[in-house]
């Protein structure tokens, strides 16, 4: 399967916390795409996750089955290292490792 990054406009309010991460638990029990990693800010309204599919339809799709708006789905050409520090639970509050250790 692909992975893809995808991007969230989020109506501040429309979503809680915790209807983020059923969302996430619902991506890791669906048969056609399962969710890799996400990052939220509610109260900005914005949203981003990476899912693996089968292709970019697939994972339209599914956000729109799951009620989820999405701005855009962009298929993921390069990866890089994830960073040596201890990886947060999904849409825990973290402090985020500064952007050139993740690229390394």
């Amino acid at each position: 399967m692909a992975k893809f990054m995808c991007t969230h406009t989020i109506p501040p309010g429309k979503f809680s916390a915790d209807q983020l991460r059923q969302f996430a638990q619902a991506a890791q029990q669906d048969q056609t795409v399962k969710g890799y990693r996400s990052f939220a800010n509610l109260a900005e309204g914005k949203a981003v996750c990476v899912m693996e599919a089968a292709n970019k339809d697939a994972v339209a799709a599914w956000f729109k089955k799951m009620g989820m708006p999405f701005d855009s789905i962009t298929k993921v050409e390069l990866e890089g290292a994830v960073a040596t520090s201890s990886r947060p639970k999904p849409l825990q509050r973290t402090r985020y490792p500064r952007v050139a250790e993740l690229l390394r």
